[in-house]
């Protein structure tokens, strides 16, 4: 049996002649195919279609491109998208082949924008920020490597500048559940623990030496 150079065999798939229905299902499959009978049974070999050709190739690409004008998203998370409605594995290989080299989709740009929108727009801490990116599929040693251009220093910075306001925001409440409170809304926004005790504790002792 030839086959063309460009061309792959997916699987061959041994099936009954006189099987009217399993022919048809065969038949109106996309691709192509050849066929080698031996006695009653008959071989289909199916002949792959360029991925490229593809009808899914274009609607995955422009569903992908769709999708990133809505919101900033990972490759990991955009591959679980088009997988979730049914699409072909080397259909979605070449679709983000063809985005890369377009950098329409470039999952060190997102780490890098995701770090600087977390310190700069969330104002998050470190935690919250790993876990943001978590979510988004990318992979740990990626994020912590990323996170090395937000220094103890700054986010020390912000997590005082924020404490300093919840504090203020807290003062009809009793000490122990504003100093709770705020002991919270710390690690809620991404901040360690052991910067959170001693923000509160610092905030604690300044409102005693005030009063």
């Amino acid at each position: 049996m030839l086959i063309q150079p460009a061309v792959k065999i997916l699987q061959p798939l041994l099936i009954l002649t006189n099987n009217k229905n399993v022919f048809f299902k065969i038949h109106t499959c996309p691709g192509r195919y050849r066929i080698r009978r031996t006695n009653d049974t008959a071989v289909f070999f199916f002949m792959a279609q360029r991925a490229t050709d593809h009808p899914q190739f274009k609607q995955g690409y422009l569903y992908v491109v769709r999708l990133l004008t809505i919101s900033r998203k990972s490759e990991s998370e955009l591959k679980r998208k088009l997988e979730e409605k049914g699409y072909l594995k080397e259909v979605i290989d070449e679709i983000f082949k063809a985005l890369r080299a377009k950098g329409i989709v470039n999952d060190a740009k997102l780490v890098e924008e995701t770090v600087q929108w977390g310190i700069h727009s969330k104002r998050y801490g470190k935690r919250r920020i790993f876990v943001e990116l978590k979510k988004k599929g990318v992979a740990e040693a990626r994020i912590e490597e990323a996170l090395k251009q937000y220094p103890e220093a700054t986010e020390k910075e912000i997590a005082r500048e924020l404490a300093q306001l919840r504090w203020e925001k807290l003062q009809k409440v009793t000490s122990e559940k504003r100093k709770k409170r705020l002991y919270d809304y710390l690690l809620g926004r991404g901040f360690g623990f052991e910067l959170a005790r001693e923000l509160v504790t610092e905030l604690e002792a300044y409102h005693h030496e005030k009063c």
